[in-house]
C-alpha cells in the first residue's frame, strides 16, 4: 500500500509539473478576432499557423481560413501572447479555432 501512495504522488506531481499550449479566441470592439496563445510549457515554442472557423447568427459555418503566424511567432515559456487582428468573412457572428499549429524549440 505504501509503495502505491508513492507512485501515486510522483505520478500527480509530475503531472502538476507538465505544462502545456492553451488558446482563446476573443473579439475586439471592431469586430476583428484575435487569439490569445498561453505557453504554459517548459520550453519555447513558434506558432506556425492558426485555424479559424467562423460561425453565422445561426450556428452554421461561414468560413474556414488557416492563418499563417506573422512577425513574432516565439514565445517563450509561460509566455502569454494576443495573435491577430484577423478579419472575419460577412456574416460572422462568432469565430473557433480549430487549431494552432506550433513547433516546440
Amino acid at each position: 500500500m505504501l509503495l502505491f501512495a508513492i507512485v501515486a504522488i510522483l505520478l500527480v506531481a509530475h503531472v502538476s509539473r507538465a505544462g502545456d499550449v492553451v488558446y482563446t479566441i476573443w473579439e475586439d470592439d471592431g469586430g476583428s478576432f484575435w487569439v490569445r496563445i498561453q505557453n504554459d510549457t517548459e520550453r519555447s515554442i513558434r506558432v506556425d499557423s492558426i485555424f479559424i472557423v467562423f460561425y453565422n447568427e445561426h450556428g452554421k459555418p461561414v468560413g474556414e481560413k488557416p492563418f499563417p503566424c506573422k512577425g513574432n511567432c516565439q514565445l517563450a515559456p509561460h509566455d502569454t501572447r494576443d495573435f491577430g487582428a484577423y478579419a472575419a468573412p460577412d456574416g460572422t457572428e462568432s469565430a473557433r479555432v480549430r487549431n494552432v499549429k506550433y513547433s516546440v524549440q
